[in-house]
């Protein structure tokens, strides 16, 4: 199935390891143009950035902080003077949960969870958006968890956070979508990446599998596929939605 993302320039953050890697490469090989965008890890966005071009894509890394709107528009602006407007965003930046019950969270661990995790990614979309809306197309695909619907103990500060970006994601779904852009989150469940195995044990890995209809956890690879189809011209009309990609879960 032709996508329609030959020569599409995207721009995935958090891109440096885990789901945002495997996005990057699947849109690289949907023949879209890829920056792969970290803040920290520039050796593994180089490696990200190498394997693409191994499989005859084409990448290149770019550096931003999230919180940061200078560094942010720098960034898209590096990526436009390069290829030309972003016109498929999507959004995996921002630090990971760091478990513990809500009430041993420290004020800071508190705020500094919404800022990354909420801040971070509505900073992004402020700093693409409007070139999307000027040239009147564009595909922002936010990842989000299923636990931010579902709940999970342990983690509170962060499933707030991306609930909080189920709103965003809704309520800029219904502001931009005549202009043309069309913006939905995808919503993991247990993934397995380099960074979950070394998390999880194996033994938590098997208990967690069995309350999965599927059987079995998503990879990297089931994410990008959904997202690659939600960033392409082959979705003309889905917007505003929170999709689970979490084995029925």
């Amino acid at each position: 199935m032709d996508l329609g993302l030959a020569g599409r320039v995207a721009l995935v953050s958090g891109a440096s390891r885990g789901i945002g890697a495997e996005i990057a490469v699947r849109l690289a090989a949907e023949g879209a143009r890829v920056a792969v965008g970290f803040h920290q890890s520039a050796d593994a966005a180089a490696k990200v950035v190498a394997r693409i071009d191994e499989e005859g894509g084409t990448a290149y890394a770019v550096r931003f902080d999230l919180l940061d709107t200078q560094s942010l528009a720098a960034g898209v602006a590096e990526v436009a003077e390069r290829w030309g407007p972003i016109q498929v965003l999507v959004n995996n930046g921002g630090a990971g949960p760091s478990p513990g019950p809500f009430l041993s969270v420290s004020d800071e661990g508190w705020q500094r969870a919404l800022r990354d995790q909420l801040e971070g990614p509505g900073n992004l979309i402020r700093a693409v958006l409007p070139a999307m809306c000027e040239t009147g197309w564009g595909r922002i695909v936010t990842i989000s968890t299923v636990h931010a619907l579902t709940g999970s103990a342990g983690v509170v500060a962060h499933t707030s956070a991306k609930a909080g970006l189920h709103g965003l994601t809704r309520s800029l779904a219904r502001e931009v979508g005549r202009q043309g852009v069309l913006v939905n989150a995808v919503l993991p469940g247990l993934t397995l990446t380099p960074s979950s195995r070394a998390r999880f044990s194996a033994e938590r890995i098997e208990a967690s599998s069995a309350s999965i209809p599927t059987g079995r956890p998503s990879t990297g690879g089931d994410i990008a596929a959904l997202v690659a189809f939600l960033a392409s011209t082959a979705n003309g009309n889905i917007t505003g939605e929170l999709i689970r990609s979490a084995g029925g879960l």
